[in-house]
């Protein structure tokens, strides 16, 4: 497969996200690391400098869908975007079961982080002129627990379950397009348990 070469990362500043930009990070490779924590992708982006990419970071909250929305129209203007990795998320574990079910606020806030991020980066990408967007393979980070939903997490397994039936029905949008230069390959990834600090709650 031909390497990307300008490729946005969300959730970049740790875990899976950062090892995915280090792993990719090379001479000709431009990317956009998008993360809440600045500091953390600050660290993230001199490492993959100093492998020879060339890094553009946002420390921005996903949920921020105008902002995505302007700061990946900006990265894409310098030649386009390959690539577009949508691994933002989070995960809070319920304390004990009670009568009067899961954290409620929670289980909002779950699928909020996890799901209307992918959303807001999805359409940031999708969203693109035509000509910007050419080849482009969109990469949702989601969870095993998208097919085997826990009682620990269920806003957390509910977002997972909804990106995959998102990237499902957005391939069957997009495979129906008549014009080639509109089609967009969509990739679903279901991680088990890695060793980031999300892992560290189990």
């Amino acid at each position: 497969m031909e390497m990307a070469e300008r490729v946005v990362i969300t959730g970049a500043s740790s875990g899976i996200g950062a090892a995915l930009a280090e792993a990719m990070a090379a001479p000709g490779v431009d990317f956009l690391l998008i993360a809440r924590s600045g500091d953390a992708l600050q660290r993230v982006a001199e490492l993959c400098e100093s492998r020879g990419a060339c890094v553009i970071c946002a420390a921005l909250d996903l949920r921020d869908r105008k902002g995505v929305l302007d700061v990946v129209a900006s990265f894409a203007q310098g030649g386009g975007v390959q690539m577009l990795v949508a691994n933002a998320g989070v995960v809070e574990l319920e304390a004990w079961p009670s009568d009067q079910g899961p954290n409620w606020d929670r289980l909002r806030s779950q699928i909020d982080d996890n799901l209307n991020c992918t959303l807001s980066v999805l359409e940031a990408g999708l969203s693109l002129p035509v000509d910007q967007r050419l080849r482009l393979h969109c990469v949702v980070v989601s969870s095993l627990n998208a097919f085997l939903a826990l009682g620990e997490a269920p806003g957390y397994c509910t977002a997972k379950a909804a990106q995959k039936a998102l990237v499902e029905a957005l391939a069957d949008f997009y495979g129906c397009r008549r014009s080639p230069q509109s089609r967009v390959r969509f990739s679903t990834v279901f991680p088990g348990f890695v060793a980031t600090g999300m892992a560290e709650h189990y």
